[in-house]
């Protein structure tokens, strides 16, 4: 730890000098690069660029250069105080010439980014308090179900309470190797003198959301039943919605708010584990696709062993309107409304979710599988068996991976030329398989893209994208 600090405040000590060097000199332009990349503005994600590769003293260390002169380095050191852990994004740039030899470093990463003409004060420090955000990739305090829990950075792996609105969810608005200034805050009741309650807030982006949510829940037996089963009996209100501008007034199909009233009844409560029953009344408003509210209830179990292993199984009754199913699962800003079409689930038929996942939160690593299936008319039909792993950290060779599998049952099990659940798992039928990573195997990075897609005669097309870099780190 020692060795991490003193590396990063030499780092910071370099930095410093050679802007000092660079403010005094004078008669010294900066050598432009074609298509160098623009600060971040207030309505892009935060690209992590190249800087993902060698592990050094608990960082990632990247330096890379081009036959015309231009070089760049980047470090990402992560730190960890007790309860506190965070990672930040440093880079430097810039151009070397020949002849006769000359550095010209370029600190415009570093500088305030330029005012606009119209611009006004608050848009301005947002855009200044973006920029500046862009050197942290993450920042962590405490663990999932502790008192409190604090995390800004790109989301994963979110459920949020029993998993009526979000269920193990990912950030897939960007790109795997993108971060981006997301928030969640749980809150014990205790911390502000308001026993047995709580609060939890969601956000993917604290300053172009397309995903907001929050829960408050209470616990009120406890305090005149202390002893009775039902003192930790748990009741709580969830709401979800996008509030994104680009959304508003347009055919978009998120603009629906959900709505979750929920209460839980403890099972099993340890310390290291708890498993509850649920029960869920779920609404969605109104949106662009359908003129009438819609309501549903939820029922189910609940188990956690603190945030390690999470996992959930329900069945959801729609009982009026146009239900959607899965409305803010990984992704969902990439659906269309024809997407959004083959989720609903109609009154008379049922929903049954199963879904588990472990959270190697300090490896950043997740791993979670999913199974689902619709009931109606005494048939079981749209078998869907998902699993994922991810991974956002160095670990060992792999700087960051996103797999997924998904299996489709379009035709009802039973039916002809239907596959039973069990034995469609052992074929390749309707199966598709993507995957991104970056691997690191010194002095080369890999970067692969994959992409297999089977139809119903287990048939593949298959797509590579593979790109190799020689580090100079």
């Amino acid at each position: 730890m020692n060795k991490r600090i003193l590396l990063f405040l030499f780092v910071m000590l370099f930095v410093l000098v050679l802007l000092n060097a660079n403010d005094a000199a004078t008669g010294t332009d900066l050598l432009p690069r074609s298509g160098q990349a623009e600060s971040p503005s207030v309505t892009n994600p935060i690209d992590l660029g190249q800087g993902q590769l060698e592990d050094s003293v608990g960082g990632l260390l990247e330096g890379t250069a081009t036959s015309d002169g231009f070089f760049s380095i980047s470090y990402a050191p992560d730190f960890s105080f007790n309860r506190l852990s965070f990672q930040l994004d440093l880079k430097l740039q810039g151009q070397a010439v020949n002849d006769p030899f000359g550095i010209t470093l370029d600190f415009s990463y570093w500088e305030l980014p330029p005012r606009e003409a119209d611009q006004s004060i608050g848009d301005y420090s947002m855009a200044v308090l973006l920029h500046y955000s862009s050197f942290i990739r993450y920042i962590q305090w405490g663990d999932r179900y502790e008192p409190i829990y604090v995390r800004y950075g790109k989301l994963a792996g979110i459920t949020l309470g029993d998993g009526a609105l979000l269920n193990g969810f990912f950030d897939l608005g960007v790109g795997t190797h993108v971060t981006r200034p997301g928030l969640n805050v749980t809150l014990d009741g205790t911390l502000v003198h308001v026993s047995n309650a709580g609060f939890e807030f969601v956000t993917n982006d604290l300053f172009n959301p397309t995903l907001l949510a929050w829960r408050m829940y209470s616990r009120p037996f406890t305090l005149k039943y202390p002893e009775s089963y039902f003192s930790h009996v748990e009741f709580g209100v969830s709401f979800a919605e996008n509030p994104s501008v680009s959304f508003i007034d347009s055919e978009n199909p998120h603009t629906r708010k959900l709505i979750a009233i929920d209460m839980g009844i403890p099972l099993v409560a340890r310390n290291h584990f708890n498993l509850a029953f649920f029960a869920d009344l779920l609404i969605q408003t109104p949106g662009a696709s359908s003129s009438q509210p819609t309501l549903a209830t939820r029922y189910g179990i609940f188990g956690h062993s603190r945030s390690f292993f999470l996992f959930n199984t329900s069945l959801t009754i729609p009982a009026f309107g146009t239900y959607y199913t899965d409305y803010f699962d990984s992704g969902f800003e990439q659906l269309t409304q024809a997407d959004r079409d083959k989720s609903i689930l109609s009154v008379g038929s049922m929903r049954i979710d199963m879904t588990a996942g472990l959270n190697f939160t300090k490896l950043g690593a997740y791993l979670r599988t999913r199974i689902r299936s619709d009931y109606s008319n005494g048939n079981f039909s749209n078998y869907k068996f998902q699993a994922n792993a991810r991974i956002d950290k160095r670990l060992f060779n792999i700087v960051s991976l996103d797999l997924s599998y998904e299996k489709l049952y379009p035709i009802p099990t039973g039916g002809d030329g239907g596959e039973g659940f069990f034995e469609g798992l052992y074929t390749l039928r309707n199966v598709e398989i993507t995957a991104s990573t970056i691997i690191k195997i010194k002095p080369y990075s890999f970067t692969i893209g994959l992409s297999m897609v089977y139809d119903d005669l287990a048939q593949s097309t298959l797509q590579v994208d593979t790109a190799v870099r020689i580090s100079i780190l």
